[in-house]
């Protein structure tokens, strides 16, 4: 993990807060996954679209169960 990725991690971050998503944002051997607990849809699409925001080469991998969804997206 380098300073590069925890700043795309804290632009995630900041992004979900100007929507006023409540998400956790976690990064993990350049593995920033988004945890939406309880989610709208309206969360989801923000969710999706700070993990395009800050990786344009985002790949991710988005799980959805009935109260909660993941996004994880691996950055280069």
């Amino acid at each position: 993990m380098t300073d590069y990725h925890e700043n795309q991690k804290n632009e995630a971050v900041d992004l979900l807060a100007a929507f006023n998503v409540v998400a956790t944002v976690t990064l993990e051997d350049r593995a920033m996954t988004i945890a939406l607990d309880n989610p709208s849809r309206r969360d989801v699409a923000f969710a999706m679209y700070a993990a395009f925001a800050v990786d344009m080469a985002a790949d991710p991998v988005y799980s959805e169960d009935r109260e909660a969804v993941r996004i994880t997206v691996y950055l280069d």
